[in-house]
């Protein structure tokens, strides 16, 4: 390839590395679009779009999947028996419907020896296990998690791995038997027959024997019934089945008691009973009449929060994997810029500018799939905050571009959205992203005003911060950094300095006015409300010692750097702290990567800062 380059002209060979971009990127732009294949003949996909009650929310089974999957182990995929990556849809089919069958898969991620050595695992490298592996060790773990501490702050690395497989064998149960009963009988709707044959009995026996015999086999079944409701009851379950009584959705449990009442059980129930045989049995046919039969029952739910294109939607927002996509191009850009700066390519970065605005609109796009889907404003937790402060750094950036058109913002576009989309990413692993809001958070209003105007401030901080850290790289590694482009570059980050000490201030004192009618106090000293403050205090002390003439160009794009670290810690670690109303929990892997972040921007301005400017491959450039 590179040989093909050089026995071109020049003219020819700036084409031609042009045409190969548009193409990769086309591809990726194609590859979004293809549905991934499917290991099953039942239409999983279908399946996949059934609705779920849980956390609160209506979602489509297919979300449910990945969220649990995403809990257990840390992926979004699985593998089958012979290896084969599965989809999470794919797993939960054979999870809910077969839970017999899927035990050997391995979806637990265990990392310490401990937990191995009492599994008593040969092979210590190995970090997926499955239900079939852990099994026969349940009683011993739960003595281990019996004896932990439950002071958080007395537990060590591996009390909360215990804590952590304990839980994660919580969820695995709930997903096993959500949608239908351990097999005793041969199939689930035998199941039921019988357990309604034992319920009418024990009800005339109880009603025609004014002392019943409590060691009778009819009682005892009865008991063992009610043993088994008992352990599938937890407010925690998954709601699947929509009552005959209103508008409430059921667990398992409380399904199968309706038909105390009713005189039968549930009949979507039944349905689920239904699929689970079919399926278990290999009949597709009558997979899809139980399938159209839950779909008819659905849609019959009364309950005004369910709304099925709602589900629909989400799910097909699921396979399109905006987020992804956008991730993809945004890597595919910053490429580009840097081959074209390489070649001086001007062609090249044009269209590098084009791919960077379809990864963008993507992006924009993913936002606003969320946004009708919750029927919230774009930023409602720390995933979507993550989400929505790199959108705004990479529309500040391509509008940079359109100005200067030097590939700078650009690069710096491609950057910053692919590192915000990389954290939201990371942010998955904790459960739901579209998450019921918490009662302080619940205002649409505030939300759309306080919340977005305040993330656009930080946005452009970022942006500003990373503008700097280019200008370093252009200087030091290459000779691209001439006395224009940094005249250009002091232009770029002074304006969306400016921008970001505008926005961070009027955010700052919306989120009083929202403090005030929440709380009755505009401030209250709360971490988070002086982070914010933090924020608006050193852009602004950046544009005074500028505007002062108190630092020079390098002075200039080392406190923008610093303001990476103000923004990180001001905005996503003030969460972790565990102190104060804006308080979201602590976690260890955010705390790490937030801390190589940090160290990171320091290491930059370090090297910026010291390295002395006649040494820069662009010091003759900058004379």
């Amino acid at each position: 390839m590179v040989a093909f380059f050089f026995f071109q002209e020049d003219g020819e060979m700036k084409n031609t590395a042009t045409l190969i971009f548009v193409a990769l990127a086309a591809l990726v732009l194609i590859k979004g679009f293809i549905p991934s294949s499917s290991n099953t003949l039942f239409p999983e996909k279908r399946f996949g779009n059934l609705p779920v009650l849980e956390g609160g929310r209506f979602k489509p089974i297919d979300s449910y999947a990945r969220t649990s999957l995403l809990l257990l182990r840390g992926k979004k995929t699985a593998e089958d028996v012979e290896g084969n990556k599965i989809t999470a849809t794919e797993w939960f089919l054979q999870m809910s419907l077969h839970p017999e069958k899927a035990s050997p898969l391995k979806v637990f991620r265990i990392d310490h020896e401990e937990i191995k050595e009492l599994l008593e695992i040969e092979d210590m490298e190995e970090h997926f296990f499955s239900y079939q592996q852990i099994l026969p060790k349940i009683t011993q773990i739960e003595e281990v998690v019996r004896k932990t501490p439950e002071d958080s702050a007395r537990q060590d690395a591996v009390d909360k791995a215990f804590l952590k497989l304990y839980q994660n064998l919580q969820i695995y149960r709930r997903l096993a038997y959500g949608m239908r009963l351990p097999l005793i009988k041969q199939t689930v709707l035998e199941e039921y027959g019988n357990y309604m044959t034992v319920l009418k009995s024990a009800a005339d026996y109880l009603h025609n024997n004014a002392e019943p015999d409590p060691n009778s086999e009819l009682l005892k079944q009865l008991r063992r019934y009610t043993q088994i409701y008992g352990s599938l009851s937890d407010k925690r379950s998954a709601r699947f089945f929509p009552s005959q009584a209103g508008p409430e959705w059921l667990n398992l449990s409380d399904a199968l008691k309706e038909g105390i009442t009713s005189g039968g059980i549930n009949p979507t129930a039944i349905s689920y009973a239904k699929l689970s045989d079919a399926y278990i049995s290999g009949d597709v046919e009558a997979f899809t009449v139980a399938l159209e039969e839950i779909e008819q029952r659905c849609l019959t739910s009364t309950n005004k929060e369910f709304q099925v294109w709602k589900t629909d939607s989400e799910a097909f927002f699921n396979r399109l994997d905006p987020f992804l996509t956008s991730m993809v191009l945004y890597i595919f850009g910053l490429v580009g810029v840097l081959f074209a700066w390489l070649t001086l390519n001007d062609k090249l970065l044009k269209a590098v500018f084009w791919v960077m605005l379809i990864a963008f609109i993507f992006h924009t796009g993913g936002i606003l799939a969320r946004m009708i889907i919750q029927g919230r404003p774009p930023v409602t937790n720390l995933y979507s905050a993550s989400v929505f402060v790199g959108w705004g750094s990479v529309a500040l950036g391509l509008i940079l571009e359109r100005i200067y058109r030097t590939g700078i913002g650009a690069s710096v576009s491609a950057i910053v959205g692919f590192l915000s989309l990389i954290v939201a990413a990371h942010m998955t692993t904790s459960g739901d992203t579209m998450e019921m809001m918490r009662a302080v958070l619940d205002s649409n209003f505030w939300l759309a005003t306080h919340v977005v105007t305040i993330s656009l401030g930080y946005s452009a901080t970022y942006l500003a911060g990373f503008l700097a850290i280019i200008y370093f790289f252009l200087g030091i590694c290459s000779k691209l950094l001439t006395k224009k482009m940094e005249a250009s570059l002091n232009r770029m980050v002074y304006g969306i300095i400016c921008f970001s000490l505008l926005f961070s201030f009027v955010g700052t004192v919306l989120g009083g006015i929202w403090a005030d009618q929440s709380w009755g106090r505009f401030w209250g000293w709360d971490p988070k409300e002086n982070g914010a403050l933090i924020i608006v205090i050193w852009n602004a002390l950046i544009l005074h010692a500028k505007r002062g003439g108190l630092v020079k160009s390098v002075g200039f794009m080392n406190l923008s750097i610093f303001g990476n670290i103000v923004t990180t810690w001001s905005f996503f670690g003030t969460n972790m702290l565990g102190i104060g109303l804006h308080s979201y929990g602590f976690m260890n892997a955010a705390f790490l990567w937030m801390s190589i972040f940090n160290l990171s921007m320091v290491a930059v301005m370090i090297v910026g800062g010291t390295f002395p400017k006649r040494l820069w491959r662009s010091a003759k450039e900058l004379e």
